[in-house]
């Protein structure tokens, strides 16, 4: 069997899921806000666009640095509370058997 250098794991989607969270959470706090948007709309207008969502909420009288903050914290709560391996991760990658010089690493972005 080859020898690896190196495992990297992106976190998202992989080993958990922690964007539906967040998207349900950037719904819930735009609303209370007075901007309701669904969480299709968070989906179609701001996924995948960093600080997209800050940028859209500076031009609505908000500052960015406030509503990012808010969301943060409220998000860490969530996280908390709901956060859960994506289904089979921990099955899957107990089955791993490749041999590596460093441990495997997570990639994500914060």
């Amino acid at each position: 069997m080859s020898r690896f250098d190196l495992v990297i794991f992106d976190c998202d989607g992989v080993l958990i899921d922690s964007e539906r969270l967040a998207i349900r959470t950037e719904s819930q706090l735009l609303t209370e806000l007075g901007w309701p948007l669904s969480e299709e709309e968070i989906i179609e207008l701001f996924v995948g666009r960093s600080s997209a969502i800050c940028k859209w909420s500076s031009k609505r009288n908000s500052t960015s640095d406030r509503l990012a903050s808010r969301f943060e914290r409220r998000e860490r709560e969530v996280y908390e509370r709901e956060l859960v391996p994506v289904e089979g991760v921990i099955a899957a990658l107990e089955e791993i058997t490749l041999q590596v010089a460093s441990p495997p690493a997570v990639a994500t972005k914060c």
